[in-house]
């Protein structure tokens, strides 16, 4: 599976939550974060662990082109994907979480050893805004915004602010 994001939405310029937002870029420095419900979001590992917290796949498979990008928290146990297929990518391409056929995007959270999985809905707003895409030095860069609903309670987390520049493997 493979995700994507990028997009852009006003939001509240007073998060909370520990660590702060990786700035805009589009070098390839390999970072990813958002504010869920106003906190911020980074991925990060525990020390000497070996936990992977940041992929970025954009791959043909079965004649299908997908893109996927995860960031995951693996000390507060949580983490936000995106999602697409059935694209060539380019810069300055907007994707839009409405159509859940191609273009998905997740968070999930695991709290007292249970696991809570949201993801975006046909009737779902949000955008990724692909604004940079390199496929010489394999660099992609943008921001992103989606609502997202767990289907089995309907509670709806707000993924806001949110920025990545990473590198991509094929």
């Amino acid at each position: 599976m493979l995700l994507l994001s990028a997009c852009n939405k006003s939001h509240s310029s007073n998060p909370t939550g520990t660590g702060v937002l990786p700035p805009i870029t589009d070098t390839g420095a390999n970072t990813f974060g958002c504010l869920i419900d106003g906190k911020v979001f980074v991925p990060q590992k525990p020390a000497f662990s070996t936990y992977e917290i940041l992929q970025c796949n954009y791959q043909l498979v079965g004649g299908v082109q997908y893109l996927v990008l995860s960031g995951g928290d693996f000390v507060n146990n949580n983490g936000v994907s995106l999602f697409t297929e059935n694209i060539v990518l380019k810069a300055d391409t907007i994707l839009k979480f409405d159509d859940p056929n191609h273009h998905l995007a997740y968070a999930y959270f695991y709290g007292s050893g249970n696991r809570e999985d949201y993801k975006t809905l046909d009737s779902t707003n949000g955008i990724c805004n692909i604004k940079h895409f390199d496929p010489y030095k394999q660099i992609i860069s943008g921001t992103f915004w989606f609502d997202a609903t767990d289907t089995a309670t309907g509670k709806v987390v707000h993924i806001t602010d949110g920025r990545f520049d990473v590198h991509y493997t094929l």
